[in-house]
């Protein structure tokens, strides 16, 4: 699964992608999608239980430009109605989800070295999932000897809280990745 990734709450692709500025003429498999996540285009999957993934480099990096992000994903919840942005960088340990339904912010979290985004109340997944998030300008302490630190426990988590809120992007690229080859584009992959 790519670092970066949107999940919306749609099963109309031609419609995502005219919103995300994907040309309809660009037909990218789910597997070539992944190898080329780092390239500045956008990939739209074929919808898996009603939601439409989003991979690849020219979605909006909230380490450079969070405040882009959240007019990305305001712009395409106000369009689309619920709207998923989900980030994780293993190795240096930023983080960020966020969910927008109708444009307005439901929860949004953001973690690069300093929280870059904290907005709404904590939901029950994220508490049950035991997510600690930092207030805007709060410090951090190294973590003691054998402790992980909350940073690192967020972002190993991410995955986890997608596949509560929305679809379980790994389980999801396993089903786009086997079927890829016999169903036509656009058509909702729903489970068995």
């Amino acid at each position: 699964m790519p670092s970066r990734w949107l999940a919306i709450r749609s099963s109309n692709t031609g419609l995502v992608r005219e919103l995300l500025g994907v040309p309809e003429d660009v037909t990218v498999s789910w597997s070539e999608a992944l190898s080329r996540a780092g390239e500045s285009a956008l990939f739209v999957s074929a919808p898996v239980d009603g939601w439409s993934l989003v991979v690849g480099g020219g979605l909006v990096d909230p380490v450079q430009d969070v405040d882009a992000l959240y007019r990305m994903l305001n712009r395409l919840s106000r369009e689309l109605g619920e709207v998923h942005f989900y980030a994780a960088d293993r190795v240096l340990q930023f983080h960020t989800w966020a969910r927008l339904d109708d444009g307005r912010v439901t929860r949004a979290y953001s973690w690069a070295g300093e929280t870059l985004w904290n907005e709404g109340r904590p939901t029950l997944e994220e508490r049950l999932l035991g997510f600690r998030c930092r207030a805007y300008c709060e410090g951090t302490e190294p973590p003691r000897y054998g402790e992980v630190s909350p940073e690192a426990h967020n972002t190993d988590r991410v995955v986890l809280l997608a596949r509560r809120w929305s679809v379980d992007p790994v389980a999801a690229s396993e089903r786009l990745l086997q079927k890829e080859t016999v169903r036509p584009e656009g058509e909702d992959i729903s489970g068995d």
